[in-house]
Order: structure tokens, then sequence, then C-alpha cells
């Protein structure tokens, strides 16, 4: 199960929440943040994005923006080995 981190650090301030999922050695860190715009009729309720090779959750607050102006909550993960993960 996931806990609550209330850590300071470089967290966009549009984040809803920030979590951090253990399992074992494994650490997974996880910045939620709601959408605030009009959901267009069909859309999903819920995006997971993850980034790219040797980058980090941190660069990816823009398109998690773009989400929640969309009305759509955003999921970003750092993966393993990556970020705060």
């Amino acid at each position: 199960m996931g806990s609550r981190c209330d850590e300071p650090g470089e967290q966009p301030e549009e984040v809803a929440d920030h979590y951090r999922f253990e399992c074992g050695e494994v650490e997974i860190d996880v910045f939620r943040v709601d959408g605030i715009g009009d959901k267009n009729e069909g859309a999903v309720d819920t995006a997971l994005i993850l980034h790219g090779k040797a980058d980090q959750k941190t660069s990816m607050a823009g398109l998690g923006r773009r989400f929640a102006r969309a009305g759509v909550q955003a999921v970003l993960v750092d993966l393993r080995g990556h970020g705060a993960s």
C-alpha cells in the first residue's frame, strides 16, 4: 500500500497528492494532479503519464497540466531507478 509524502522538493504547485509505494527494496514515487477543466464526453477519467529513458516525472509536469486543464486526472510516475524512485 502507498503512503502519502509531505516532503518538500521538486513538486509542481498543481500536485494534489504525492505518494511513495514500497515493496521490498523497490520504491516508486508518484504525483497525482486533479482534473480542473470540463472533461469532454467520452474522455478517460485518469491518464497515467510515464517518462522516457534517463528522465523523471517532474519533466512531465507540463503534460500533466494539459490533461488537468482538460478535466482529466493525471498520475505521474518516477519509474524504478529514476527521479525519487
